[in-house]
């Protein structure tokens, strides 16, 4: 057993813009794209079975997959996506990422104030959906309303406290901050973890028919690309489908539900994968070119 298997979470991380970086404040005041980095982590030291030196470097990515972190002249509104990316060996990562918006210290001309898009993630290797946005939204709320103090330890406690419920019916309760995360893992002999939301959204998304064409393409391994605006859907409707292929076999190949533009050539890749492409709609992503030279089936969760 990997040393991972007995943890719920792997890695926490701030990912953003570094307010002591003077090249990054010239950017911004220049009102240009600025580079986001891991600003803070816990652990400190990389656990074991986790690749953290390479995850971490790719997270930034990520966490803005759209590649153009820029000022904002209006803050946004706290939002909650997930994403699911493999590693060679099949392993899967499940990132949780709080994105908001930080005053920045600087402003370009003409502005009164500016924001920078700012993230928080929880990886692990378990889809604990619903329990880990709920813990990124109580460390929100936690943040306004304690000093730093009381929200690192609220940090500590989800990462090294909260241990991974064992298979079965026992389930492990906590109470985090105002919140009462409630985790269980169902028994060898049963379903995998399923979320019912999760296959709400994929029948929600795709006809019956349109279904059945997704399940079938990845059980033979072909190379799949999900398109959607909202990168929610896109992890969800990819984790369903994954666990439609239950108990006929498991998806062992490349599986990046939320693709960075920065990371398009993938779809260009000889072996077969299950990607998500966050676009207005299957013309958006014919018009950008990626899909040429791509052998792929491409299925459009709007058109439905």
């Amino acid at each position: 057993m990997g040393e991972w298997q007995g943890r719920l979470v792997d890695y926490f991380c701030v990912c953003g813009v570094d307010p002591e970086d003077a090249a990054s404040q010239e950017l911004i005041q220049s009102n240009a794209a600025v580079t986001p980095r891991v600003l803070q982590h816990y652990p400190a030291v990389p656990r074991a079975g986790f690749a953290a030196a390479e995850f971490a470097d790719a997270l930034p990515i990520f966490c803005f997959p759209d590649g153009d972190l820029r000022a904002q002249p209006v803050p946004t509104r706290p939002s909650v996506f997930s994403l699911i990316c493999s590693e060679p060996d099949g392993q899967r990562y499940y990132a949780f990422v709080l994105s908001y918006s930080v005053r920045a210290r600087h402003a370009p001309a003409g502005w009164a104030q500016a924001f920078l898009p700012t993230c928080w993630v929880i990886v692990s290797h378990w889809p604990f959906f619903e329990q880990f946005r709920l813990a990124l939204l109580e460390l929100y709320r936690l943040a306004w309303r304690a000093c730093p103090a009381t929200w690192s330890s609220h940090v500590v406690q989800l990462c090294d406290e909260i241990p991974l419920p064992p298979r079965g019916q026992l389930k492990v309760t906590s109470v985090f901050f105002e919140q009462l995360l409630v985790f269980s893992r169902p028994p060898v002999n049963r379903l995998p973890m399923l979320d019912g939301t999760h296959l709400a959204r994929l029948f929600t998304c795709l006809s019956p028919e349109n279904v059945l064409q997704l399940v079938a393409s990845l059980a033979t391994e072909q190379r799949v690309v999900l398109l959607s605006e909202e990168r929610e859907t896109l992890t969800m409707v990819a984790q369903a489908a994954l666990l439609l292929l239950f108990p006929f076999c498991e998806w062992p190949h490349a599986l990046i539900t939320v693709l960075p533009t920065s990371l398009a050539d993938y779809l260009h890749a000889p072996v077969p994968y299950l990607i998500g492409l966050e676009v207005e709609s299957e013309d958006d992503f014919v018009a950008t070119g990626l899909w040429k030279g791509a052998d792929c089936t491409c299925f459009d969760l709007r058109a439905d």
